[in-house]
């Protein structure tokens, strides 16, 4: 009887992986959703103290910024399709999104704008 208690107490090995690739999406989703801001941050200002007002400045942060959203509709799609745990890129993807229209709305329209 004490065998039969044993190994039923044992964690299924599939529940044990379905775990693990919980574990790592939400720990590489909060890596992307707080990587690409913290980046475009940071190549924003040492543009600014290198350049200064240039175009560059103003739009290579854009398209730094751009490339978050785009990475984590990928990540979701891919994740997705593997059916893997995808549902934690889509929150990285939420936030990702309005910071990148922050960015968009704010840096480049100087330019268009002739100011």
């Amino acid at each position: 009887m004490s065998d039969q208690s044993s190994s039923a107490e044992l964690p299924d090995p599939l529940d044990r992986l379905e775990a693990l690739d919980r574990r790592t999406s939400v720990r590489q989703a909060w890596q992307l959703a707080v990587g690409f801001p913290v980046v475009t941050i940071v190549v924003w200002f040492l543009l600014d103290l290198t350049w200064g007002d240039t175009a560059a400045t103003r739009i290579i942060p854009t398209v730094v910024a751009m490339c978050g959203p785009v990475t984590a509709g990928l990540v979701v799609l891919r994740k997705w399709r593997r059916y893997q745990w995808w549902q934690p890129f889509m929150g990285a993807l939420w936030w990702l999104i309005p910071f990148f229209l922050i960015i968009f709305t704010t840096l480049p329209v100087p330019l268009i704008a002739g100011h």
